[in-house]
């Protein structure tokens, strides 16, 4: 039997492609009194808990979570890849609040012959290039890319 573990699979649009959420979150970013943000890609972070080997989450990214011809996906125990410093804020619905998306996602794994995971959680995940502190990029965030009623979220500087 296979221990269960989490697993957080990250998936993103392809660079060649143009991203109206990142373009607009940018755009929001920089109203929101972070005037010195230059880039932010947004992606998507799914959180699976259960009893599934490496195998059964590459082929679950590749064929439900992502649309290979337009993502691409990144399993987070590889290392990431970047370019130079920047934000990242990943929001999250609070555990309180229905998460109708991951319930979509968990009926899909189950008709594919997947088992049912423990735990299935979806973030927005923005990567924001910006020479603003957290605190300036953590008001901005806050004032507008999250709902902090029904939102949670983390801040991280990386490199």
């Amino acid at each position: 039997m296979i221990a269960a573990s989490t697993h957080k699979i990250e998936v993103s649009l392809k660079s060649e492609y143009g991203n109206a959420e990142s373009l607009s979150a940018a755009a929001v970013l920089k109203s929101a009194n972070a005037p010195s943000v230059t880039k932010v890609r947004k992606s998507r972070l799914y959180e699976i808990r259960g009893n599934f080997t490496v195998t059964h989450i590459n082929r679950l990214s590749r064929d439900l979570l992502c649309d290979p011809i337009t993502e691409d996906f990144r399993i987070l125990s590889q290392p990431p890849s970047t370019q130079g410093p920047f934000w990242k804020v990943e929001v999250r619905l609070k555990p309180t609040v229905l998460d109708p998306e991951a319930d979509t996602v968990k009926n899909a794994m189950v008709e594919m012959g997947f088992p049912a995971p423990d735990f299935i959680r979806i973030a927005a995940v923005y990567k924001i290039e910006s020479k603003c502190g957290k605190p300036q990029i953590e008001a901005a965030a806050i004032r507008s890319l999250l709902n902090p009623v029904i939102n949670l979220y983390s801040i991280t500087a990386c490199s």
